[in-house]
């Protein structure tokens, strides 16, 4: 079921005229869990400081594989 609805998620964001946070907003509920959550990774940027740092991790990891 998780890898279905990821896999929908990048089919409708690769193909939406929506932006990602476009399409995150219609279906977030003002109040709701979901929008918990994301406050709560988005405080003090700490999300993106999180995907920063795994793709980065990752990059790196790939450079020293070759």
């Amino acid at each position: 079921m998780v890898f279905n609805t990821l896999s929908g998620s990048v089919a409708l964001a690769a193909t939406s005229a929506l932006s990602v946070k476009g399409l995150r907003n219609s279906v977030t509920s003002k109040n709701g869990t979901t929008a918990a959550g994301l406050t709560a990774l988005m405080q003090d940027a700490q999300l993106d400081a999180l995907l920063e740092a795994s793709v980065s991790a990752a990059y790196q990891r790939a450079i020293a594989l070759r």
